[in-house]
């Protein structure tokens, strides 16, 4: 079954989330796998519920806190997990840590409901690392049935998952290291679940994606993304991963492009990424079995098959079409079908800011400004490409135009600066237009100046032709709710100089067209 990605880790993640390493700011995000097994019985004496050493043992599988929700009303707990110095294996992220909680969950009126459970709330720290382990059925055991991890966004977590009314079910709330205890607010809610539907589906594979487009609906409002196989002529699995196996691990998931919250019909694409092995064997196959997914992971009743077409991608202004697909940060407009800016990405683009650097003559000229990245969805993605593979950032993104003026100039940009606060990890990238991803290139673009020791980014781009070129400012990784990320950019023009005229050996203050400075004459060669 699949969940959203922010929401659930599964046992065969096809996106996993990732998360940021905290105890070394050099260290890149891992993926956390939920393990899923069958349980077994609890058993033993119960715990005594009274201090011990000053400490307050935590409700345990054999007396948990006892949850009984109401339709349409909100239950809250609180517990400080330092008061619970000792925990149960749960198979979850954070397995065995102390600082543990177990609330026994009973579910209200009949047929299926959608439960969540959220610590994502004023009342819990958002540096506070709390991990959700679900357990059906019984509650003892070393393993759970879904492991819950930290938004995007925030190490809080939500949960989302179904149950039957009249079932009991149980949670484990537990933090990811003994550093993350804290005082834990956590609410619980119910409501009636009904499955997504679908009545129609295309896919296309263009490049590196598989782009899924359905027209269904959730009477419920909480429809999400979907979930596909491919298969052959003969209706065979694809094996998608090439592992030899055609199984689970073949399937794809994903969340629709923007959210459907609250809309009981939509018509919305979802973009799958593929290697490029995936891409040749997703081409070989002859149908899609699509299906719907909502919050909670319930797939729609029936699927729809949908014929598998190869697609190019087209750029800004170029005729689109259900062939021809215009990359994510562009729209196939109406009416002239041709590949236009969204235009809330227009609007960003409209409102970036000026930094406005001198116009230099023989001498590189700098002007810098300060500012902030704050937590939320960005609209662009950056070109970087590095040597473990593309950098994603999907945060918030502050935007700077910079005028590069007739002549010889390179344009340098940069935040390792003394108003960038000291553990900040940036991304910087540039485009010559800023709402065209193709545009920018990976020469364009830095994640950290040094792997591990310098977090901060740097961009030089050279011989820049008279225009307006964009500059994109991010924050890699998460940025936690209520906090800002502290910044400087810089900007210099830099002047390359032709043959014969004065230069610094150094290539601060400019630069010779053709040569290196001769460091003895200090002369352009």
């Amino acid at each position: 079954m699949w969940l959203p990605r922010i929401e659930v880790k599964s046992v065969e993640p096809i996106d996993p989330a990732v998360r940021e390493a905290r105890s070394l700011a050099a260290m890149r995000p891992v993926a956390r796998l939920a393990l899923v097994a069958l349980l077994v019985g609890c058993g033993g004496t119960p715990p005594s519920m009274g201090n011990e050493a000053g400490v307050v043992r935590a409700p345990s599988c054999e007396a948990p806190d006892l949850v009984t929700l109401v339709e349409g009303e909100t239950t809250v707990r609180t517990f400080d997990l330092r008061t619970a110095p000792y925990g149960l294996l749960t198979g979850c992220p954070g397995n065995g840590m102390p600082g543990q909680v177990v609330y026994e969950i009973v579910v209200p009126g009949a047929g299926q409901h959608i439960v969540e459970a959220r610590t994502a709330n004023p009342g819990t720290d958002r540096e506070t690392d709390t991990v959700l382990a679900l357990r059906r059925g019984v509650c003892g055991g070393t393993t759970s049935d879904q492991c819950f991890d930290e938004l995007s966004g925030d190490y809080r977590t939500n949960a989302a998952f179904t149950a039957n009314g009249g079932d009991h079910v149980f949670l484990v709330l537990t933090t990811y290291t003994e550093a993350d205890e804290a005082s834990v607010e956590i609410d619980f809610s119910a409501a009636p679940n009904s499955p997504p539907t679908i009545t129609s589906a295309s896919a296309v594979v263009a490049g590196s994606e598989l782009l899924v487009d359905v027209d269904g609906g959730d009477a419920d409002g909480n429809g999400a993304g979907i979930t596909l196989t491919l298969h052959g002529p003969a209706g065979e699995l694809v094996d998608l991963n090439g592992d030899g196996l055609r199984d689970e691990s073949d399937s794809l998931a994903g969340n629709f492009a923007r959210p459907v919250t609250h809309a009981t019909s939509f018509h919305e694409r979802t973009r799958l990424a593929l290697d490029s092995g995936q891409a040749t064997r997703a081409l070989a196959a002859t149908g899609a079995y699509v299906r719907t997914v909502d919050l909670a992971g319930v797939p729609s009743v029936s699927d729809v098959v949908a014929p598998v077409r190869s697609g190019t991608i087209v750029g800004r202004g170029e005729a689109c079409s259900a062939t021809f697909v215009c990359p994510e940060e562009l729209t196939c407009a109406p009416g002239t079908f041709t590949c236009e800016a969204t235009p809330i990405r227009a609007a960003a683009c409209s409102a970036a800011t000026p930094l406005g650097v001198p116009v230099p003559t023989t001498m590189t000229t700098t002007t810098s400004t300060e500012g902030s990245l704050a937590p939320g969805d960005g609209l662009f993605t950056d070109s970087c490409d590095e040597s473990d593979g593309p950098v994603i950032t999907d945060g918030r993104e502050d935007i700077y135009v910079v005028h590069v003026p007739p002549g010889a100039f390179d344009l340098l940009i940069t935040t390792d600066l003394p108003g960038t606060a000291t553990d900040a990890d940036t991304v910087l990238y540039m485009r010559s237009d800023c709402v065209d991803p193709a545009t920018g290139t990976a020469e364009w673009c830095n994640d950290d100046i040094t792997s591990g020791s310098n977090l901060r980014s740097s961009v030089v781009a050279l011989d820049l032709a008279e225009g307006d070129y964009y500059v994109f400012v991010e924050a890699w990784g998460t940025i936690m709710l209520d906090t800002t990320v502290r910044y400087e950019l810089g900007a210099s023009l830099r002047p390359v100089l032709p043959m014969g005229d004065p230069c610094d050996p150094t290539e601060a203050m400019n630069r010779c067209a053709d040569m290196v400075c001769d460091p003895s004459t200090r002369v352009c060669p």
